[in-house]
């Protein structure tokens, strides 16, 4: 018996009489003190820490640990002499259970009986042969292998981190289990794999545990320091497109006992041997040889899993929203940000960039054209073919075309002949930024030569300011270049002290090439020409340079363009990105921080995890999410769906502009809240 446990005398216990001498070393005294406390009915109870304000233990649970060891071979603290003390010791935490080989071993009702409950007492206690404990040992490690290789991932789980964050951006803890080591149901629905339990369970079978550690090495459980907390392979919490979650952070605890261990299994045990020279240790190590008692309840949980309510740690599961057509009605959205920038995007690639209360791009409410956003231009140089990334502005029908909707990001397939186009937008988490990443590859027998431009009107200003006088606006905003790094930058002339000042960067990086040497453009009439819109652009349809014109413009814009040269099945990729902040200087160091063509992979799994995390705080689960989407479709668009009958209207008799001032084009949307 190891383990000190509750005050009070629970169904399914038994007792043990030890006596004690409380006349002893110093030494002994000490670890009395550091390790048990007695509570106001005299029971004694084991305590890892101490709360400062009130001096209360935080009492250990009824765990297969080496301090209840430590806690059954201490004295009691009283006046002297010997006394009889008494511990219940609860079996609601551990039962027997027959393994499939006959022998018997110990599982929990808590799922972590490997290596938290098992295998941690290794490190400092020694198991004498055929005692529960050493059959424990190696019945929890072999069961641990092969769930591993069940499920066709590297084995060892235990308690850890895993992949969700809180708004702090911190791995949550929790416990994870292998089905048929704990009595817990729902054990099966996390797969997290914990390097440290491979360390512990390498001093029970030191060949299999080095082999598994090659193969977290392998994929990517290795960090700077040492191996890293945790691989989530739960498909819930893995990024698309990956096949597992590295959880890199590292846990000191965790550190501590995977060095401990790697120390026994080198040096014979070098730990277990100064352990139990401690003479109180020697005294009752004796009760390492007990057998577990057999007048108890005995629980035989199924070996096979069962299915259980999802835990509470579940996040919400990707959801993905696809359209085939961007020519809908009342065009499907999706909206996207890090809670200050935020992206609108419809089915058709437009839509709107906005920072705070600052309008960055121009857009306006047109369901019939659509035709308002930042757009990415793709023109063959050899056949003078034009076509967009989206299905807008060019409205050119592709081959095949889909619109992708994630909570992190918005895709854009399409197949223009033997040429496939792929846009993904995202904002970054850590940054008032938006980056579109773009995909060319080419598909057919000839090289082929694509001109990439991007295209943005500017506001920077709110967007009520620049819908009442668009023109007057635009003339506050002067632009630059800085041609050595592809960068532009514009800003709005300030027209009070107290007004803030606000800069804007767009730059252009292409993978795998240096930078520089991007034509730009500033001025929106040089770039549409005279008599023409944004569908048919004098500088794109007509196959012209860029004027590279920068400064005092009458209609400001974003516009960079890069040539690619693309070898039969060849990929080019290049990153758009556009940036806002306070100052030139903060401009300039972000687009320094974005020229970097490794920001994008890194910008996207931040995203997936603030999405992520966001999600999780709030409680919202995946259709709730869903639905939040597609209402504010509804919001951003006028839906004519929504409209009452027209004899519904006929009957309307009262003015159209009411007392409370709402337009019948607005949509209004009621949320009842229920009462408390």
């Amino acid at each position: 018996v190891w383990v000190a446990t509750s005050a009070d005398n629970t169904p399914g216990s038994w007792t043990q009489s030890l006596a004690v001498d409380d006349a002893a070393s110093g030494r002994i005294v000490g670890m009395q003190l550091a390790y048990g406390t007695l509570d106001k009915a005299g029971n004694l109870w084991l305590v890892r820490g101490r709360r400062v304000h009130d001096g209360d233990g935080a009492r250990s649970g009824c765990r297969l640990r080496a301090d209840g060891m430590v806690g059954l071979a201490q004295p009691r603290a009283a006046n002297g002499g010997q006394r009889s003390m008494q511990l219940t010791i609860s079996v609601g935490w551990f039962s027997e259970q027959q393994g499939p080989d006959g022998s018997r071993r110990l599982v929990t009702q808590q799922p972590q009986l490997f290596p938290e409950t098992a295998l941690m007492p290794a490190l400092v206690m020694d198991a004498p042969p055929g005692s529960l404990l050493q059959q424990t040992y190696g019945l929890v490690v072999r069961r641990q292998i092969s769930y591993g290789t069940e499920r066709g991932v590297p084995w060892g789980i235990s308690e850890s981190a895993y992949n969700v964050r809180d708004l702090d951006l911190t791995f949550q803890y929790s416990n994870f289990g292998v089905p048929g080591l704990g009595l817990e149901r729902g054990l099966s629905e996390d797969l997290v794999v914990a390097p440290y339990a491979s360390a512990l369970a390498a001093m029970i079978d030191p060949g299999a545990a080095a082999r598994n550690l090659s193969r977290l090495v392998d994929v990517g459980a290795r960090g700077a320091y040492g191996f890293y907390e945790a691989l989530d392979y739960t498909r819930s919490r893995v990024p698309e497109g990956k096949p597992v979650a590295v959880v890199s952070a590292y846990m000191a605890h965790h550190q501590g006992m995977t060095l401990v261990a790697l120390v026994d299994v080198l040096r014979d045990g070098v730990m277990r041997s100064r352990f139990h020279v401690e003479p109180i240790i020697q005294a009752t190590e004796l009760l390492l040889q007990e057998r577990a008692p057999r007048d108890v309840a005995v629980a035989r949980p199924r070996v096979e899993e069962v299915q259980a309510p999802a835990h509470l740690r579940d996040v919400v599961e990707p959801r993905v929203r696809q359209f085939t057509s961007p020519h809908d009605s009342t065009p499907g959205t999706v909206l996207l940000s890090n809670g200050r920038y935020a992206v609108m995007l419809t089915a058709a690639g437009s839509g709107y960039s906005r920072c705070g209360d600052l309008g960055i791009t121009r857009w306006r409410e047109d369901v019939t054209r659509d035709h308002w956003g930042t757009y990415i231009f793709l023109r063959d140089v050899q056949s003078g073919a034009v076509w967009s990334a989206g299905h807008q502005p060019t409205g050119v029908e592709p081959d095949s075309y889909q619109a992708t909707f994630l909570e992190e990001r918005a895709e854009f397939h399409r197949s223009d002949g033997a040429i496939t186009t792929t846009l993904e937008v995202l904002v970054s988490p850590e940054d008032d930024a938006e980056m579109r990443r773009v995909s060319v590859t080419n598909l057919g027998a000839r090289t082929r030569e694509v001109e990439v431009t991007s295209y943005a009107e500017l506001v920077l200003a709110p967007p009520a300011a620049d819908a009442a006088h668009p023109a007057f606006s635009s003339l506050f905003v002067h632009t630059e270049s800085i041609p050595a790094r592809d960068v532009l930058l514009a800003t709005r002339r300030v027209r009070a002290p107290t007004e803030p000042s606000v800069w804007a960067a767009h730059i252009v990086v292409v993978e795998g090439q240096p930078g520089g040497g991007a034509q730009f453009e500033t001025d929106r009439g040089r770039f549409l020409g005279r008599g023409r819109g944004i569908r048919t652009p004098m500088a794109v349809i007509d196959g012209r340079p860029l004027s590279n014109t920068a400064g005092s413009v009458l209609d400001p814009i974003f516009s960079l363009r890069r040539r690619v040269r693309l070898a039969p099945t060849e990929s080019a990729r290049l990153v758009f990105s556009t940036l806002v902040a306070s100052s030139r200087e903060a401009a300039v160091a972000l687009a320094d921080k974005y020229g970097d063509p490794s920001t994008f992979e890194r910008a996207a799994t931040l995203s997936w995890t603030h999405a992520q995390v966001q999600c999780h705080h709030l409680g919202i689960e995946a259709e709730e999410a869903h639905l939040f989407q597609e209402l504010a479709s509804r919001l951003l668009y006028s839906a004519p769906s929504l409209r009452p009958p027209a004899d519904v209207l006929k009957r309307n008799t009262s003015q159209q502009n009411t007392g409370i001032s709402l337009r019948d084009a607005l949509t209004v949307y009621l949320n009842k809240q229920p009462a408390k």
